[in-house]
């Protein structure tokens, strides 16, 4: 059996997308949705309570009083927020035993988040699936890489390939590929599905134009910043249509890497999977 057949069946054995998430996706389309129906829906699994609650009492967001209730955080912290931390608590379930990749996706999210407001983003809670998910296709091609790495790192060192073209010519598929086939089994938002297709080529972007461009600077300076994926591509650099798009210059670059650096260090609990 070919490596893209053995990567095909194991993406077809991906448990579905919680209904909480699918339904708190949903909900945050809508720029008018009710903080109310919000906190009903995530309060239908006990576990993604559970963890958003322990989430939003760590430190980074620094609560005035704990919150032991949905009703008492969405206060504090906005509802906003705490639908991005339900859906990150929720997708962890498929990063299990990936936490380098884990930590990559939130620290990815985490700056999404910021460059978002930089720029005036309106549909934040879009942008943050299309973070969290972005690499989810390497939680099943990780696997595969290691018996063709000294190939990949051939066709990368020597032939000039980038890391996802040589990750296809030795796979038959790439990580961002299969991520977007990922996502597209799982109903998501077609800009969804072309942020997680597009982010290593987000000038290919079509219809979530400024979100893959964002997703590609965020998962850069994540990498930047020590929160890479260990699986080999952490070296790509970010495209110059991307600094375009952003109206960003280099030098903007690297001072975000040491400010989001700063923001990533108080963020320990945030990035560490949900037991």
């Amino acid at each position: 059996m070919s490596y893209l057949s053995r990567i095909a069946a194991q993406a077809e054995k991906m448990p579905p997308m919680p209904t909480v998430v699918t339904k708190v996706i949903a909900l945050t389309s809508d720029p008018d949705y009710s903080t109310q129906e919000l906190i009903n829906t995530i309060n239908m699994d006990q576990a993604i309570t559970v963890h958003v609650l322990r989430r939003v009492n760590s430190a980074f967001f620094g609560l005035r009083h704990k919150a032991n209730s949905l009703e008492q955080a969405v206060p504090q912290l906005g509802a906003q927020n705490v639908a991005e931390v339900a859906l990150s608590s929720a997708v962890a379930q498929y990063f299990k035993g990936n936490e380098s990749i884990w930590r990559h996706s939130m620290a990815t999210a985490l700056i999404a988040k910021e460059l978002g407001r930089m720029v005036n983003v309106q549909d934040m809670a879009a942008l943050h699936t299309g973070a969290v998910l972005h690499d989810v296709g390497k939680t099943i091609i990780a696997e595969f890489v290691r018996d063709v790495f000294e190939e990949i790192q051939h066709f990368v060192t020597v032939e000039g390939y980038t890391y996802t073209m040589a990750e296809k010519e030795a796979l038959g598929i790439d990580h961002a590929e299969l991520g977007g086939r990922i996502a597209k089994r799982w109903k998501l938002a077609p800009e969804t599905v072309e942020v997680i297709c597009l982010h290593h080529a987000p000038a290919k972007a079509r219809i979530a134009v400024r979100h893959t461009n964002i997703v590609c600077v965020a998962s850069h300076i994540a990498t930047a910043t020590g929160y890479g994926c260990e699986t080999g591509d952490d070296e790509f650099d970010v495209p110059a249509t991307a600094l375009f798009e952003l109206r960003m210059t280099r030098r903007e670059l690297d001072g975000l890497v040491v400010q989001m650096g700063r923001m990533l260090a108080n963020a320990s609990e945030i990035l560490e999977l949900a037991p």
